[in-house]
């Protein structure tokens, strides 16, 4: 015998109104519904567009969410958090643009914790690619709170979203930690298809420290995972990262068939970041290949996709100086000063972003014509005859080696920093996890090599700091070169992040990341 409840089971376990067909789909339904700051009772629908969502059919998932938009009513339950769900497939696919900033621009104040946190992330990357960093990373935290207690997909995106924001600004204790915590949020919750993005972030932050080994593992271990879960996220900031990679080798060839790939694969979105680090990439190759005057022409075509007034400008702090370089050497003042006035503009409107200033103050010197002082994977932009300077291929000191101003190739490329496959600034990065931490590697320091520390660390040049102490360029040069041996570190950018943690109360030593928790802007 058959009851009433025993014949609707057998209905709904023979017919669902989707596939199911993985651990992961069973998974991310199940850490998807009946939480905290979800509305019960969606549509039906709604599971499947979530499945098509996660098994990377994003554009299906989207037509199958404005279907279902369609046929409710705005003061239907659960409609909200049904266009929360379509801003984050728009936010991560780049569909239907307009409307995304059209809706990041309505108070997030909704009703819904899903709408809430995605408004959140959408104001807080609308101020980050304009420049607004404070403002950012202000309204990413409060979309990181806001999301505590809501499903593990919004977790994921407002933590990732934080996570790149702190890369791009040089912090990255906090950057690890959080990118930690969204690989376990995906491995946890079935969001087999984020997988790919903490791997991707994992890869930026190699590259970024120069550990170009890790940077392309990472980057491969991103597309890997893409193809295993059928997922497009993450693969485009996998490949501008192995574009770079390959640039720092003077793997021509290499670079071109990974930029050559980003660019023709429309399904394949990337972050602004990600395009403006691939644009960079085009514009050095533009450079390696053809030199200064064709490399500034790729600027000025691309300068609109290269985010000169974003974030991420810095995420490489040579990056500005070398555009400038460039410039220069082509014979295009004006486009240096523009790019000399964005980065200006950048530290005016973020005050106490350390790594902002070490980038503005290395720009003005390249505008002037001076060598570059940070290090870079970036070509050498001088004549392609003519060594690295020493200063650009390894901190203040420089040193012989491969690459190294002996070389005679005779190739006609322009010779490449060598950056070298071993963390050179590990001890020096995993050591200052704290202030105390900073302050016992500071104390190792003479008196004058920590009067030189403060003034380099806050973005002072060698020759700025000689005029204000009374001492020659070549005095200050030879004290930095011991405060970068005792530290461990070789660049700049470290330098001021560890004098900041142990002396965050001088003059200019603000911290990269203000608290604003009471901060009233909204």
């Amino acid at each position: 015998m058959t009851g009433k409840g025993e014949g609707n089971f057998e209905k709904l376990s023979n017919s669902p109104p989707f596939d199911i067909s993985s651990l992961s789909d069973i998974l991310y339904l199940i850490n998807s519904r009946d939480l905290p700051g979800t509305e019960s009772e969606p549509p039906a629908e709604l599971d499947g567009a979530r499945i098509s969502f996660i098994r990377g059919r994003s554009r299906l998932a989207l037509r199958s969410i404005d279907a279902m938009l369609r046929d409710m009513d705005p003061s239907d339950r659960g409609y909200l958090d049904i266009v929360a769900l379509r801003l984050l497939i728009v936010a991560m696919t780049g569909e239907d643009a307009e409307s995304l900033i059209a809706e990041a621009g309505k108070s997030y104040q909704t009703g819904s914790t899903a709408l809430d946190v995605m408004t959140l992330c959408l104001k807080a990357n609308k101020c980050w690619y304009t420049g607004d960093l404070i403002q950012g990373l202000w309204l990413n935290q409060v979309a990181v709170e806001q999301a505590r207690d809501a499903a593990p997909i919004w977790k994921f995106y407002a933590n990732f979203l934080l996570a790149k924001r702190l890369i791009d600004i040089h912090v990255p204790y906090q950057a690890d930690r959080i990118i930690q915590e969204t690989r376990e949020i995906a491995r946890s919750a079935g969001l087999f298809v984020f997988g790919p993005m903490p791997e991707a972030l994992e890869a930026v932050r190699h590259w970024q420290e120069g550990r170009l080994d890790e940077a392309e593992r990472a980057a491969q271990l991103t597309i890997r995972l893409s193809r295993q879960y059928t997922s497009t996220f993450g693969v485009k900031m996998a490949l501008s990262v192995l574009a770079m990679v390959s640039l720092g080798r003077a793997d021509w060839a290499k670079t071109a068939e990974y930029l050559e790939v980003s660019r023709t694969r429309p399904e394949l979105y990337g972050m602004p970041d990600s395009v403006g680090r691939a644009e960079c990439g085009e514009v050095a190759l533009a450079h390696a290949r053809s030199g200064p005057r064709a490399a500034a022409e790729q600027i000025r075509a691309r300068w609109d996709l290269l985010g000169t007034g974003s974030g991420f400008f810095v995420e490489d702090p040579a990056r500005p100086a070398w555009l400038i370089s460039v410039a220069v050497r082509a014979g295009d003042v004006e486009l240096g000063r523009r790019l000399l006035g964005e980065i200006e503009h950048l530290v005016e409107i973020n005050p106490g972003v350390a790594v902002l200033r070490t980038a503005a103050d290395s720009a003005r010197a390249a505008m002037a014509g001076d060598r570059l002082e940070l290090s870079t994977v970036l070509p050498p932009a001088h004549p392609a005859a003519a060594p690295a300077p020493a200063s650009f291929r390894d901190g203040p000191g420089g040193r012989s080696g491969p690459g190294g101003p002996g070389r005679q190739d005779g190739q006609g490329m322009p010779d490449v920093p060598d950056v070298r496959r071993t963390d050179p600034e590990r001890a020096g990065t995993d050591a200052v996890a704290s202030a105390s931490d900073a302050s016992a590697l500071v104390a190792r320091l003479t008196r004058r090599e920590l009067e030189i520390a403060r003034l380099v660390g806050r973005g002072m040049t060698n020759q700025g700091a000689a005029q204000r102490l009374g001492l020659s360029p070549h005095t200050v040069s030879f004290h930095l070169r011991n405060v970068f041996r005792k530290l461990s570190i070789s660049t700049r950018v470290r330098l001021s992040t560890i004098m900041l943690q142990a002396e965050p109360d001088l003059p200019g030593g603000t911290a990269a990341v203000p608290n604003r928790r009471h901060d009233n802007r909204r």
